[in-house]
Formats: C-alpha cells, structure tokens, sequence
C-alpha cells in the first residue's frame, strides 16, 4: 500500500525534514499517477516543472543524438528521485524520459512547493539546515 509520507520522506532531498514537513510536502504531492510502458514522461527541452518519484515500475532516462541515436543516461526506479532543481530553478530537461514498463509516479510541482515555501518560512529553514548537514 502506498504511504504519501514515505514517497516524500523517502526523496533525498528532503532526508532529515521533520515529519509535520514531511506531511505538508506530502500534501501538495500528486500520488500513484499511472504511466503505461513506452509513455513519455518529459521530453528534452520541455519545461522541468516538477520532481519526480518513481514509486513503482521502471523509467529510462535518455538523450538522443542529432542523427537518431538513442544514449541511455540512467534508469529510475523502487522510489528514484528525479529533476530536483525543478524545483528551485526555471529549467528545461536535458533529457527525455519513458516507461520501460508500467510505472507509478509521485510528483511535485514547482509552483506548489514554491508556494509551500513562501507560506511556511519553517519549511525554507529546515530545508537548508538538512542540505547545510550533507
């Protein structure tokens, strides 16, 4: 059974945030959305919006060459976190990623955490403090 909290908690970027932050966070999240296998979750040059968190399933991340050839970058999956500066910059992919087979995915919006942030100064103290310990 899927447990938001753990979803978040499980995310390196926020490893160490207390657990009312973890609920906050994990309440502005998007939880178990379903991606069928061969569905393009982002495409190169598209805007990064969100954090990934690949629940289930497995998710290939690649770049393709100027003359059509595909390079693997990395898989995702088992709770892999993905695109975390979308959450703190305006960025665009680098690479695109697909559903090697079907998947369940966790996200966060970067608007949604931002706002998060902004409502709740606790959260953008506790947040530096976890990555000044890394």
């Amino acid at each position: 059974m899927h447990d938001p909290r753990q979803c978040v908690a499980g995310a390196p970027i926020f490893a160490g945030l207390p657990d009312p932050i973890i609920a906050q966070i994990a309440a502005i999240s998007t939880h178990q959305q379903p991606v069928r296998k061969g569905e393009l979750l982002y495409a190169a040059g598209t805007t990064a919006d969100r954090l990934l968190v690949v629940d289930s399933g497995r998710v290939k991340v690649f770049r393709t060459a100027a003359d059509g050839t595909e390079q693997i970058m990395y898989f995702l999956a088992g709770h892999a976190v993905d695109s975390e500066a979308a959450l703190f910059m305006d960025v665009e992919h680098q690479n695109s990623a697909v559903a090697t087979e079907d998947a369940r995915v966790c996200s966060i919006r970067r608007d949604d955490f931002r706002t998060l942030v902004a409502n709740t100064p606790q959260l953008a103290v506790n947040l530096l403090s976890a990555f000044g310990s890394r």
